[in-house]
């Protein structure tokens, strides 16, 4: 009995485009089904390249997420710290200002008040100095002579009286010398005049400089 495989012989068929003709004999293959046998080959061989570039290119993007999943966290992590590092010296920066500030305005109290203080001790010491001068002259002064006005002004004091005699001035104005707050003793004007109490005596007006070191 003869078997005839009909479907194979459609298949056959449709490839070669001629119906159910074929031109090879026995059960070669036809021409028409070698060729596309062909077509299907050179097309799978060709679709390789492309296969393997997408594998590749997954692999690269899974080593990608791979290595972001490993090493993301950690970086991340990293850049906080060195931010909350950055915050913390940044705010030390800020608190050592105002704490230079501080420093600044209260140096310039300092000096202010360091001012006013000197400035207080300096007049203390003038007016001590003025009570003592005062003192030395009441001391010193001889019986016949009797002071009639003194001034002080800029460190120059100006001493104006009354002396029965030009000895008794003469020796009021030595011990005008011999102080030590007194220097440059002058006699700026000597003159007679009558006293209704004493008759001719000299008016006098001297002058010396008061010394302002400590």
């Amino acid at each position: 009995m003869i078997k005839v495989n009909l479907a194979q012989k459609g298949k056959a068929a449709k490839r070669s485009g001629f119906g159910g003709f074929s031109l090879g004999g026995g059960g070669a293959p036809g021409l028409g089904e070698a060729g596309v046998d062909e077509e299907f080959a050179a097309a799978e061989n060709s679709s390789r390249p492309l296969l393997t570039n997408i594998v590749l290119i997954l692999i690269g993007a899974m080593a990608l997420y791979i290595y972001e999943q490993t090493n993301i966290p950690s970086l991340r992590s990293r850049v906080n710290s060195l931010q909350q590092q950055l915050d913390e010296v940044k705010q030390k920066n800020l608190d050592a200002e105002e704490v230079v500030k501080e420093i600044a305005r209260f140096e310039s109290e300092q000096a202010v008040l360091q001012g006013q203080i000197n400035a207080i001790e300096t007049i203390k010491r003038d007016r001590l100095r003025e009570v003592r001068v005062l003192d030395y002259i009441q001391r010193e002064i001889p019986e016949k002579v009797w002071l009639q006005r003194m001034e002080l002004s800029q460190g120059r004091l100006t001493i104006v009286g009354y002396a029965t005699t030009d000895s008794e001035l003469t020796t009021f104005m030595e011990g005008l010398q011999r102080s030590a707050y007194l220097e440059n003793v002058q006699l700026v004007r000597s003159s007679e005049t009558q006293s209704a109490e004493n008759g001719n005596v000299k008016h006098f007006e001297v002058v010396c400089s008061m010394d302002r070191a400590p």
